[in-house]
């Protein structure tokens, strides 16, 4: 009888295909996509706040003007259901959230009317119910800042406007306070980048800016920062000791100024924009990008963002969809912007990610008895990448691995095979790529020998009950029964 030939086979993969809109050359494609507005929560906040620990993956908190306040978790760049925090209190001004894993946080918000700061602590996904820093009756909370440790530093201010803060860690929960500033100044705004460290700004009495550094959790000295007068700050972020950009407003002329004041190593410049009225609030700065926004009363709500060290030399008010809230940035071009529409009682979530792009592995070589063969690399987007086949066939014997986007099996049939794949990142905004993919399939470079024709003379050889024929197959020798 004749035996099939054994075919050793060897699996060569090019990539071909780039990503282009009908049309559009790819030089005009931007490095990132927008999300249209997603609800997040269906009443519109008074104030929200967002923390991420990666890019999608995020946790939203917000007051909507009733008792308590509402949450939320963005997972795979999806937002699930909103839940709501029961409070007594109305917990309406400055809310702060803090993430530092996924499922554990911290957020401070204020009492209505008073500005008492009360917290809350998630721990493994479940909320605590908010209760009252100590020590802070009759203070005013102004701003939060954590870092990884977890280490976090509350200021407030009292009726003399005199600055403090208190330092908080999971083991040792809430310091007593350390007066942070000279009295009557305004609230101030507090960035900290390691467990200790952080930059702080505030005004004198609303009328010169002054800055501050914490060093192993002590406040240094005020020193102005001989700018503009009566800049006020609503928000800063620091990357480093030697860089922050903070924003702002400044107030007592015809009309409010926009403002943003940057600090590169030791030197700190300005930038106002006259032409709008308004202010600068929330702002998010990874190292080389910061993002930041506001509203104006001549332009609609405004977002933005400065990369390296520079500032805008001009700002242009553009209608953004949403009154912005606050933003977080988890790397360059990776933003989430928080905000609502008051004219449709929800709060959004606007999402500008990396476009989702697809580029090829360099071509490998993979024995046909065990392929596992990455086609295509993958980057941009956000969730889980899925890949799946559109166009055209896989070569005989391989599949798709749905998850990785790797050929597996063993395949059986020399040749080429031209198909397309589509890569999908599901998170917001959803994404997709289509990839043409061409896979060569050709022997091994040392096949396995044939088994001789039939008629052949065959050696037979018996060692140890196995039967060897010397075309190298190999039988097993019957055992015989041994009976007692």
């Amino acid at each position: 009888m004749k035996k099939a030939r054994a075919l050793g086979l060897a699996v060569v993969v090019c990539l071909a295909g780039t990503f282009l809109i009908p049309g559009t050359a790819l030089a005009t494609l931007s490095p990132t996509v927008e999300s249209a507005p997603v609800v997040v929560d269906g009443s519109s906040s008074y104030s929200s706040a967002v923390s991420c620990v990666a890019t999608g993956t995020c946790t939203a908190i917000g007051t909507d003007g009733s008792t308590g306040l509402w949450t939320s978790d963005e997972v795979g760049g999806l937002w699930g259901a909103s839940t709501h925090l029961a409070d007594p209190d109305i917990l309406q001004n400055g809310v702060r959230i803090s993430c530092w894993t996924q499922g554990d946080c911290i957020s401070v918000a204020a009492v209505l009317s008073v500005g008492t700061p009360k917290y809350a602590r998630r721990t493994g996904g479940t909320w605590s119910s908010f209760q009252q820093v100590p020590g802070t009756t009759g203070e005013v909370f102004t701003d939060l800042s954590c870092t990884q440790g977890p280490w976090c530093v509350l200021l407030t201010y009292n009726s003399s406007g005199v600055l403090a803060s208190r330092t908080w860690t999971p083991t040792a929960g809430w310091s007593t306070a350390s007066t942070a500033s000279p009295p009557n100044w305004s609230a101030g705004a507090i960035s900290c980048w390691a467990p200790g460290d952080c930059r702080l700004f505030a005004g004198d009495a609303g009328v010169s800016l002054a800055t501050a550094s914490m060093t192993s959790g002590t406040v240094s000295s005020w020193t102005p920062v001989g700018l503009t007068p009566a800049t006020w700050i609503n928000g800063v972020s620091c990357t480093s000791a030697t860089s922050c950009l903070a924003a702002g407003f400044i107030f007592g002329g015809p009309h409010d100024v926009p403002a943003l004041v940057r600090l590169d190593a030791t030197t700190f410049t300005e930038a106002t924009f006259p032409n709008l009225d308004g202010s600068l609030s929330p702002v998010s700065c990874v190292p080389g990008t910061c993002a930041f926004g506001g509203n104006v009363t001549n332009g609609g709500y405004l977002y933005d963002t400065t990369n390296g060290t520079s500032l805008p030399t001009s700002l242009t008010a553009h209608s953004d969809l949403i009154d912005l809230e606050t933003v977080n940035c988890t790397a360059a071009n990776a933003c989430d912007r928080f905000g609502n529409d008051p004219s449709l009682s929800s709060t959004y979530d606007i999402a500008t990610l990396p476009r989702l792009s697809a580029s090829a592995t360099d071509p490998t070589v993979v024995a046909a008895t065990s392929s596992d063969v990455p086609i295509a690399s993958v980057s941009g987007g956000a969730g889980t990448y899925h890949f799946e086949v559109i166009h055209g066939t896989l070569p005989p014997g391989l599949e798709l691995d749905q998850q990785t986007g790797h050929l597996l099996g063993i395949a059986t049939t020399a040749g080429q095979s031209t198909f397309t794949i589509r890569v999908t990142a599901p998170g917001l905004p959803s994404q997709s790529h289509d990839v043409v993919v061409r896979v060569t399939v050709s022997p091994a470079s040392t096949p396995i020998p044939e088994l001789p024709k039939t008629g052949a003379p065959l050696s037979l050889l018996v060692l140890g009950g196995l039967v060897l024929l010397g075309a190298g197959t190999v039988l097993r020798s019957p055992r015989r029964r041994h009976h007692a």
